[in-house]
């Protein structure tokens, strides 16, 4: 009986380490979730394997016997008449723990890329360039740029400094409209852009937008682990339009500080090497590299679902979270509304008009969900603050009575309160209804915008129009098109957005793929703006979707 008790503790053991140990690599990347029950079932297989050795064993049929030898390789138990297949199950079942032990540690103890250099491309106007630059080694850098066919110009760069973590934010002035420029530093960091066409003539223009990945994943340890799968598709994608984008809008978890698992203490130093890792993988191209990419930062940043409070421990992480961020996405942003909250900006290209938010730095704390099936984001909270609601309506006001201008909207985490299941719900705008509720009324008054957000590793593209008793028509619906991740994990088996008829109503959703972003072609050369939405889901077409301003949508029937 001990004996048998001693296998079936064996088998059952195996399994469970095994089995988690794949959900962890492949499936659901949540370390607090899966590595106690990993950890834990390892140590009780490997004193349970060892306990079996000794049991003894009644002899066997032969059909017993095949049962036995799939058993220990399989389930991982020891038998001594198939020792080679004991021993086979036992290095298959401790080589789990031993993936995720490597999985969490490896980029942290020997990619730590204290010395990378790299070169990236931010804002970019007509004229102007923002450049950013990391270089540690060298005190005298010399950066020398131009068109292909003319004379470079030349010029010295303040030294990199400890403080930035030696990244250098560069801006180029005086530059031709509409013409592709290439840089040198030094002679080993080179590097190209487009600069913008004029105004008047940017009626029609490519963004692309997702947010949220991880190097590595899923995990195989014959990939690079710094490998991102998602810039791979990105790049393909790219590569097949008639013209590069304008800009790569990406919305924050760049980085993700506390998934699959801490590596560290969450320190400055821990949040510059993420960074960099990111940075230094080996899928960034050329080309990517030469897209002006404009960042905003969410919660994985700093950590899961952060929202500022009074206490020492909430500062003090932001603050370790936000000199990175700063220096490595930030510097080379378009230039903020308000230089005492610099963290949220606007900015034009053609006739359309884009305010990204920052939907981290001021927002009250979130509502606690009650119980399931329910939403409890009503009441005096607030998602931005009070300086930055008052730019958004500024922004809408100024912008939005213009002929024939087109507002974007662009948010971290999405508008829409579909995603209604999950036990996050509340930290996206879900748990600011109140706050909602004014946004949206402002750009009903408008005639319609467009909202662009991410956070949610799905798609969904949500109509919010306005209520049937307001004073304004139903074609002045806001429409959402929410997309990630760029490379990271989905929910396997969890299905959390639900449609909330008859304020947010489902055009189309999408939750499979670890790869997901949007492509967006603005048109604003017709007396209606309109825009055609593209879905990417690793590396293919998916979907795809017309919106024009003032025209009203039919939804399908799927609600």
């Amino acid at each position: 009986m001990f004996g048998r008790s001693l296998r079936l503790a064996c088998i059952a053991s195996s399994l469970i380490t095994k089995w988690n140990a794949y959900v962890f690599l492949r499936l659901l990347p949540s370390g607090p979730k899966y590595l106690s029950t990993i950890y834990t079932a390892a140590i009780i297989y490997i004193i349970s394997f060892l306990l079996n050795r000794t049991a003894a064993f009644p002899k066997r049929s032969p059909k017993s016997k095949i049962v036995d030898a799939f058993i220990s390789l399989i389930g991982g138990s020891y038998s001594s008449r198939y020792p080679l297949f004991s021993w086979l199950g036992a290095f298959i079942t401790l080589l789990a723990p031993l993936c995720c032990l490597d999985f969490v540690y490896r980029t942290h103890l020997l990619l730590p890329e204290s010395d990378l250099h790299f070169s990236r491309v931010g804002w970019v106007t007509n004229g102007t360039a923002n450049l950013l630059i990391r270089k540690p080694d060298l005190k005298d850098l010399v950066l020398s740029y131009g068109p292909v066919s003319d004379e470079r110009t030349t010029i010295q760069l303040p030294p990199a400094s400890f403080d930035s973590d030696y990244t250098i934010p560069i801006q180029l002035e005086n530059l031709l409209p509409d013409t592709v420029y290439h840089y040198q530093l030094n002679g080993n960091i080179t590097g190209s852009f487009t600069t913008r066409r004029n105004h008047n003539a940017l009626d029609k223009f490519t963004i692309l937008s997702s947010s949220c990945l991880e190097p590595g994943w899923p995990y195989n340890p014959l990939d690079h682990p710094l490998a991102v799968k998602g810039f791979t598709h990105l790049d393909t994608i790219v590569k097949k339009m008639d013209k590069k984008p304008e800009a790569m809008l990406f919305l924050g978890d760049f980085i993700y500080s506390d998934l699959p698992a801490p590596a560290s203490d969450y320190t400055t130093s821990y949040y510059r090497e993420l960074y960099r890792q990111v940075y230094a993988s080996p899928s960034w191209t050329p080309l990517l590299r030469s897209i002006p990419w404009i960042h905003m930062f969410d919660d994985h940043e700093i950590i899961n679902d952060f929202s500022p409070d009074s206490s020492l421990e909430s500062t003090r992480m932001f603050e370790n979270a936000m000199e990175p961020y700063i220096s490595y996405q930030g510097s080379v942003n378009p230039p903020p509304l308000n230089p005492s909250q610099p963290t949220y900006f606007s900015h034009e290209m053609g006739k359309v008009s884009f305010f990204i938010l920052d939907n981290r730095s001021y927002r009250s704390t979130p509502a606690k969900r009650p119980g399931s099936n329910s939403t409890a984001g009503y009441g005096e909270r607030s998602m931005l603050g009070q300086q930055q609601l008052k730019a958004v309506k500024d922004w809408i006001e100024l912008q939005g009575r213009k002929e024939g201008r087109l507002l974007v909207l662009v948010s971290g985490v999405p508008v829409t309160r579909n995603w209604s299941e999950g036990r996050d719900e509340l930290d996206s705008w879900a748990g600011y209804l109140d706050e909602r509720e004014i946004i949206l009324g402002e750009l009903w008054s408008i005639g319609g915008a467009v909202i662009i957000s991410g956070d949610r590793h799905e798609h969904a593209t949500t109509l919010l129009p306005p209520p049937k008793d307001s004073a304004y028509p139903y074609s002045s619906a806001v429409i959402e098109f929410s997309t990630s991740p760029l490379s990271f994990f989905h929910l396997p088996w969890t299905r959390e957005y639900v449609a909330h008829p008859p304020t947010d109503l489902p055009i189309h959703h999408q939750w499979k793929g670890d790869s997901r972003f949007g492509v967006f072609d603005f048109d604003t050369s017709g007396e209606q703006p309109q825009v055609h939405f593209e879905l990417i889901v690793d590396g293919e077409k998916e979907w795809e979707y017309d919106w024009v301003k003032g025209k009203s949508v039919d939804i399908p029937a799927i609600i």
